[in-house]
């Protein structure tokens, strides 16, 4: 009896650790795990689910713009056509992915913080909510292309 409690418990569990991740890839969650880091930088105490998301939107920009900067100064880094090696994350491979194709398009200041970043993202979600109903990567993109286009 405990056995099968203890499964259907575990079972639960995997349910909605499924659907947390599920809601990940969405602008609109993107923007409120930016809201909640931003919120943190500003001084408020983060409880650990808020922590969680703070850092998903923190480690999120910085693979992009890590990526479209070593993009940048290598004037392109062409992708293979292949699936991404099996021991790395897909979400972590498709933000890499898509800061080697926006490097060639974007020029970002050295300066360029996540923060700042994450507080444009912000701006440009409330002032264009269809953008919220998109994919992370396609926010992400848009806003980079906005605000750090190349001259």
């Amino acid at each position: 009896m405990i056995a099968r409690s203890f499964c259907i418990g575990l079972l639960f569990a995997l349910v909605w650790a499924t659907a947390g991740k599920a809601e990940e890839t969405t602008a609109a969650a993107l923007d409120r795990k930016c809201e909640t880091y931003l919120a943190g930088v500003g001084g408020k105490r983060l409880s650990a689910d808020e922590a969680k998301d703070a850092s998903y939107c923190f480690g999120f920009i910085d693979r992009v713009v890590a990526a479209a900067r070593l993009a940048h100064a290598r004037h392109g880094l062409p992708l293979r056509d292949a699936e991404r090696p099996g021991n790395v994350d897909k979400a972590a491979y498709q933000a890499f992915a898509l800061g080697i194709q926006l490097g060639i398009d974007v020029c970002l200041p050295d300066h360029v913080a996540p923060e700042a970043v994450a507080a444009s993202l912000r701006r440009l979600g409330r002032l264009n909510r269809e953008l919220l109903f998109g994919d992370e990567l396609s926010f992400l993109d848009f806003a980079l292309m906005q605000l750090y286009p190349c001259q």
